[in-house]
């Protein structure tokens, strides 16, 4: 700020304009069928739970899976008959359009180096204080963070336990955590906040159970819930993509 003159008005901060991001609502919901006398069946080895209850948490472990894969992968759309609106996944939110940090490796594996660098990069625009502290990453990218410190471990004779795994790295700007995510692309790792991300049902309403109308002697069920996610302020978060791996991811 320039000096100023003593007795002179005083400059105004301007207003900022202040934006969020939108996204859509998606529907999800999936249907079964028993027939009257199955569904009250207990089957062996099923810890006394009849068919029914077997079949309703079945389908919840479901659609909880399919949710997490929409919320991590779900490309944004509006929806135009007869094609139904889906939701944005987060990846689609960690663009440089929307001032997140984004870098591809162009299929490198990645080395401390590259965390560090991102880490920079993100504090340089949000301050190091508000930048976000979680890793997310699948099980190669999880070892391959791992493996930074190997050389580092020591074990001595008589030693009948090895191994390493880092859960929590200590840096210069602070600490942050590794978090494994089964449905996270295996050739990407994220930094995330996930206090600036918000989840939730329209209207609050949650998941849903309806029994359909009867045909036969069949009964017909669905669960289902209508979801969506909101992601503030992604300039605090940072996306490694086109990462290599070896094996499995």
């Amino acid at each position: 700020m320039p000096a100023r003159v003593e007795g002179s008005d005083s400059p105004f901060v301007g207003r900022p304009n202040r934006t969020f991001l939108y996204n859509y609502f998606q529907f999800l919901d999936q249907g079964w069928k028993l027939s009257e006398q199955y569904a009250n069946y207990r089957e062996y080895g099923d810890k006394g739970m009849k068919k029914l209850a077997q079949d309703r948490a079945r389908v919840t472990r479901k659609l909880a899976v399919a949710a997490e894969k929409n919320l991590i992968l779900g490309s944004r759309f509006i929806g135009v008959d007869p094609e139904p609106a889906t939701l944005g996944g987060i990846i689609e939110f960690l663009t440089t359009a929307y001032g997140a940090f984004r870098t591809s490796m162009s299929g490198d594996k990645m080395v401390e180096a590259n965390l560090y660098t991102g880490i920079r990069c993100i504090g340089d625009r949000v301050d190091m204080s508000n930048i976000a502290r979680t890793f997310v990453g699948r099980f190669y990218q999880k070892q391959r963070f791992t493996s930074f410190w190997e050389g580092r471990v020591r074990t001595e004779m008589g030693a009948h336990t090895g191994g390493l795994s880092i859960d929590r790295l200590m840096t210069d700007f602070g600490e942050f955590e590794f978090v494994v995510v089964y449905n996270w692309p295996g050739d990407m790792l994220g930094l995330l906040d996930f206090n600036k991300i918000e989840i939730g049902h329209w209207a609050g309403l949650g998941w849903s159970e309806k029994q359909l109308a009867s045909s036969g002697r069949w009964n017909a069920y669905t669960r289902s819930a209508v979801i969506s996610q909101q992601v503030h302020n992604p300039q605090v978060f940072g996306l490694w993509t086109n990462l290599g791996f070896d094996g499995v991811a």
